[in-house]
């Protein structure tokens, strides 16, 4: 068992610490609150006194010692489940400190009294981290060699010991998660039982298979769905990638970042991603992985500003995915070494690998429709930066339209962002402030601050252009506080106009005043993502 500290729940009052004689103790309270729940009128009678007391007393006060105990009333009155107690207490490690001593005594009471299945599901609930759904339990135990039982039936005769305990929400699936205590215990008799190696396997697999089902839908739209499906599994995914790559499944993990690689994007996990993906990267990999893992990699660089380790991935990917048939990561990462040259101002080199990706990624198929409607975006991009603002308007429109016949979110607010940035140029204000507009609404649903900010810096060019100066401060400031929250700038390929950036602030920081300025700057770094857009859209519609 882990040490003392991480039983962090502090004990409960035991009888006589009382300040009032007649005040029944917190620990007392507890007990009789969660027994009278299973066995209705259990400890009343004057004569349960003595044995719910010394019960808290040989239980330290500590809450879940009380709950596992408490589960047993349906079967024991109070005597009879003081009289187990002292045995488990007594036979505990006696050079523990109590607390710890009390804690372990108690779980492996409460161990020993579960039936062989439910002692066996315990062992591989301890695999999970940060909760798990019923389905998500059913496909992870039902790969394990020699697995037969129910696990709905056992985890429900689980949850009725108080081993397991189910969260609250409104979501189409419940939750249901060990306490650490309980897990930390589980985890150390699975250990004890040599089945660690096996049940992480069959966890990894299982992630790896919800994460590639998942992948596809980041780029239609059933994005939001799938979002919030796997944030509520991304702990599930990190300890999946954490003990692949220490069991020596680089390959698992290698093809876990590339399903993954949309969805670190658009939570800003950035860093980890990267990560996980270069460690799979240092490893053999099949030649069928490799170049998406590089692109994996490839991606969540260019994410932290990194454009040279970026330029670096992305052409290590298209070196390998031109030895194989693998469309889509041919056409990947050709785009991808043309957004490098985006990123440093190179736009004949990047016009140039654009013109490359487009026909790849029109012979991927359907897989490929993603691919090509950015592609036309960034095209639109190098035409808007080169000054043909009528050229960048058709490639992103045409961007544009292939996100909207799919749904996809993410591409749809890039195009916007371009468009805004087309239609500033043209000085046509209310196009500008439309497009942005929808921008910021998409950017809430899917969650995707990295690329709200850059919106609200442009809102922000727009106000001053009207002369609304006292809200540039505002949007400026709201920018900069999600930057520091997400920790990169995310979206390398927008090029917005630095000048008209820089105008802004400086006749709005004349209009008002130095000080006032930037007391405005810092109210707007304090804002919520939702409350900014609020700002932002000036009230005129609602969000979401």
């Amino acid at each position: 068992m882990r040490g003392e500290a991480e039983f962090a729940v502090e004990p409960l009052g035991l009888p006589g610490e009382a300040d009032e004689p007649d005040e029944q103790p917190a620990s007392v309270r507890l007990l009789l609150e969660r027994a009278r729940a299973v066995s209705p009128g259990w400890g009343d009678a004057e004569a349960d006194r003595t044995s719910v007391e010394a019960t808290c007393v040989r239980l330290a006060g500590v809450p879940l010692a009380l709950e596992l105990a408490a589960a047993r009333a349906r079967l024991l009155y109070p005597a009879s489940l003081l009289d187990r107690l002292d045995d488990a207490v007594e036979a505990g490690a006696r050079d523990l400190p109590e607390r710890q001593r009390t804690m372990r005594a108690t779980l492996d009471w409460s161990y020993g009294l579960l039936s062989p299945d439910e002692q066996a599901l315990l062992r591989l609930l301890s695999v999970f981290v940060g909760g798990f759904r019923l389905d998500d339990l059913e496909s992870v135990a039902a790969s394990l060699d020699g697995w037969s039982a129910e696990p709905l039936a056992l985890l429900a005769s689980l949850a009725e010991h108080s081993l397991v305990t189910a969260d609250p929400g409104t979501g189409p699936s419940r939750r249901f998660r060990l306490l650490e205590p309980v897990g930390q215990y589980a985890r150390d008799r699975l250990l004890e039982d040599g089945e660690e190696k096996a049940a992480h396997a069959a966890h990894l697999d299982h992630y790896l298979s919800l994460s590639e089902q998942a992948a596809p839908h980041y780029q239609d739209g059933e994005q939001v769905e799938w979002l919030a499906r796997i944030d509520a599994e991304h702990p599930n995914l990190s300890a999946a990638a954490e003990r692949g790559l220490a069991a020596g499944e680089t390959t698992l993990v290698a093809r876990l970042s590339w399903a993954l690689w949309m969805y670190w994007w658009l939570r800003g996990h950035h860093a980890h991603g990267r990560r996980l993906a270069e460690a799979a990267l240092a490893h053999e990999l099949p030649d069928v992985v490799r170049p998406r893992a590089e692109l994996a990699a490839a991606t969540m660089s260019f994410a932290m500003d990194d454009i040279p380790a970026s330029r670096h991935w992305w052409q290590q990917a298209r070196e390998h995915a031109r030895e194989g048939s693998d469309l889509i990561a041919q056409a990947n990462s050709t785009a991808g070494v043309g957004l490098a040259a985006l990123a440093v101002g190179d736009l004949a080199a990047a016009r140039e690998c654009f013109d490359r990706a487009a026909p790849l990624a029109e012979r991927a198929g359907p897989p490929g429709e993603w691919t090509a409607g950015l592609n036309h975006v960034w095209t639109g991009t190098v035409a808007l930066l080169s000054g043909d603002l009528d050229g960048a308007a058709a490639h992103i429109e045409r961007g544009l339209d292939s996100a909207n016949r799919r749904g996809d979110r993410l591409t749809m607010y890039v195009a916007r962002f371009n468009l805004s940035q087309v239609e500033l140029a043209r000085g046509n204000h209310a196009e500008a402030r439309h497009h942005l507009d929808a921008g910021m609404r998409l950017s809430l649903k899917t969650g995707d601050h990295a690329n709200l900010a850059y919106f609200l810096d442009a809102m922000a060019v727009l106000e001053a252009a009207e002369g609304i100066h006292s809200r540039v401060p505002l949007l400026h400031g709201a920018a900069q506080g999600i930057r520091e929250v997400v920790g990169a700038r995310g979206y390398g390929f927008y090029r917005p106009d630095p000048e008209a950036g820089a105008a802004a602030e400086s006749e709005a920081r004349a209009h008002l005043g130095a000080d006032r300025y930037d007391d405005a700057l810092d109210v707007g770094r304090g804002l919520r993502p939702e409350e900014a857009v609020s700002l932002a859209l000036g009230e005129r519609a609602p969000v979401g």
